[in-house]
């Protein structure tokens, strides 16, 4: 996955001094702009290709993570995932990318 951002910045406005220069601010002006771009390219990583149906069903040849804490650590591992706890909305993508 590719990510393109462009932020910026821009500022400005008459430059003055009270009581010495430009009282009417009609004379100098000063404009800033600052912009940064951040360009994310993909990493290229390892495919195991398309999930068997077996994977798909939950079960899989390996151990797999199956509890994980607040912090994102994982706490148990197995080698299936009951039906029951597969995210109903992740199922429906997942049936709509493989079916």
């Amino acid at each position: 996955m590719l990510r393109y951002s462009d932020f910026g910045v821009t500022f400005g406005g008459p430059f003055y001094i009270p009581g010495v220069y430009n009282e009417r601010k009609d004379k100098t002006f000063f404009f800033f702009s600052e912009e940064v771009r951040r360009v994310t390219t993909p990493v290229t990583g390892v495919s195991g290709g398309d999930p068997t149906t077996a994977m798909l069903s939950g079960n899989f040849t390996g151990p797999i993570c199956t509890s994980i804490d607040a912090n994102g650590n994982c706490l148990t591992q197995g080698q299936s995932i009951a039906q029951g706890n597969f995210n109903p909305i992740a199922a429906a993508y997942i049936k709509d990318i493989y079916s």
